[in-house]
C-alpha cells in the first residue's frame, strides 16, 4: 500500500538579551562605582558561574582593520543565526511495513564562547487532508532515544560536533520522537569559527492498514546561544 505523506520543516532563531542592573532605590542612587579587581570562576552542585571585577577598559572599538570588545560585558553580547537546507521534507509515496528516510541540514553561526543548545518541537503529528487521521510520532523519547522497530515518524541527529552517545552512529541509530513542546536534542559547548553543521535525520514507517492520502505537519527549530 502507498501513501503520500508530506512533511512541512520551518525554523525559527533566537538569541540570548543582556541585561543591565542599575544601583539605585527610593533611598539612593550611585551615579558612579569603582571596584578594584577580582573574579573568576566559582560553582557548587546548584550553579556555575564567571564573573569579573573592576575591569579599567570597557566597552566597543573598531576600525577599518579590527573589531575589540573590552570588558566583561561584552562577553554577553553576541549573535546568533539558524538555516536550514530546505523548508520541506518530502516522502512522497510510502510503502506500508518499508521505513523510508530524509535528512536535513541545520547550519548554526554564533560568537558565543559558550556554544548552543539546539531544540525541536512540532505543531500536530502528521495529520491526513481530512483533518482527522493522523500517523503517530515514534515511540521512544528524546530524553532515551532508542533503535528503529515498529512505526510512526521519528528523527535521530546523524551527525554534528559533540553528538551525543545516545543517538549512535551508523548504521545503527536510535530514534525519538518530535516532541509537542520545544525540548533541547542536542548542545555543542564551546566556540565554533564561522559554520557548525548538525545533520539530522527523519524516519517514518506506517501500517498497511494506514489510510492513504496526503499527511502533513511543521517541525520548528530553535537555537539558543551559551554564554
Amino acid at each position: 500500500m502507498k501513501k503520500t505523506i508530506k512533511i512541512l520543516t520551518i525554523f525559527f532563531v533566537l538569541g540570548l538579551p543582556s541585561w543591565v542592573f542599575s544601583m539605585q532605590s527610593a533611598n539612593y542612587n550611585i551615579i558612579v562605582d569603582s571596584v578594584n579587581s577580582g573574579g573568576g570562576e566559582s560553582g557548587s552542585t546548584n550553579f556555575s558561574i564567571l564573573d569579573s571585577e573592576g575591569e579599567p577598559f570597557i566597552g566597543n572599538g573598531s576600525s577599518e582593520n579590527f573589531a575589540l570588545g573590552s570588558g566583561f560585558e561584552s562577553e554577553t553580547n553576541f549573535g546568533i543565526s539558524l538555516a536550514v537546507n530546505s523548508s520541506v521534507a518530502d516522502f512522497g509515496n510510502i510503502i506500508a511495513g518499508s521505513s523510508m528516510i530524509k535528512n536535513t541540514s541545520l547550519t548554526v553561526i554564533t560568537d558565543a564562547w559558550g556554544g548552543y543548545d539546539m531544540a525541536i518541537f512540532q505543531n500536530r503529528n502528521l495529520t491526513h487532508e481530512d483533518n482527522i487521521t493522523t500517523i503517530p510520532s515514534y515511540s521512544c523519547s528524546i530524553g532515551a532515544p532508542c533503535s528503529w522497530s515498529g512505526v510512526g515518524l521519528g528523527f535521530t541527529v546523524k551527525s554534528g560536533t559533540n553528538v551525543e552517545a545516545k543517538w549512535y552512529s551508523n548504521p545503527d541509530y536510535y530514534y525519538a520522537s518530535i516532541p509537542d513542546t520545544m525540548t533541547v536534542f542536542h548542545t555543542k559547548n564551546g566556540y565554533t569559527s564561522g559554520e557548525d553543521i548538525t545533520n539530522v535525520e527523519y524516519k517514518i514507517d506506517v501500517p498497511a492498514t494506514q489510510k492513504s492520502g496526503i499527511y502533513a505537519n511543521s517541525v520548528f527549530y530553535v537555537v539558543a546561544a551559551k554564554i
